[in-house]
């Protein structure tokens, strides 16, 4: 007896699902490289201009140095080296805080923190004031030149503008 043999299939390719797969990843990949942009950004911080409003209450000044000495109402309060802990150091500010408080409403904390001071620090300080119950906070800024000593202001075009 003869079988009738069969050619063997061809081995097929299916391109469709191959395809979908790299959609997803592409999309991914789209999705995912846009938020690692924000790490090479250059920031630069805007200084403030605004009125000076006038003081209805007293404020409480709270320092912050670029080498991360903390001063409330420029008294010396704790001061940043390398076995400093954050629980210390915000425990040392609400003392601090408290002590100048003499009103019987809690008064503003003014923040007069240097450029060059860490970010953490700040937030501790934040923190501080918070837990220290002052629910009033402000930041003091530089004003930045007015437009008249800008140096792009004058009538001069510059390289640009030309």
């Amino acid at each position: 007896m003869k079988f009738k043999q069969h050619p063997a299939p061809e081995p097929e390719i299916n391109l469709i699902p191959f395809i979908d797969v790299l959609l997803v990843i592409l999309i991914f990949l789209m999705l995912s490289t846009s938020f690692s942009k924000n790490a090479q950004l250059s920031i630069h911080l805007p200084k403030a201009q605004a009125a000076q409003a006038p003081q209805k209450s007293a404020s409480i000044s709270l320092q912050i140095s670029a080498s991360g000495d903390f001063l409330v109402q420029n008294q010396p309060v704790a001061r940043i080296d390398s076995q400093a802990k954050a629980n210390a150091v915000i425990a040392q500010l609400v003392l601090a805080l408290q002590a100048a408080n003499t009103a019987a409403d809690p008064a503003m904390v003014v923040i007069s923190a240097d450029a060059q001071a860490q970010h953490q620090w700040i937030i501790w300080a934040l923190q501080a004031a918070q837990n220290a119950k002052f629910d009033r906070i402000a930041f003091a800024t530089d004003a930045p030149p007015t437009l008249a000593q800008h140096p792009l202001a004058g009538d001069e075009p510059t390289e640009k503008g030309q």
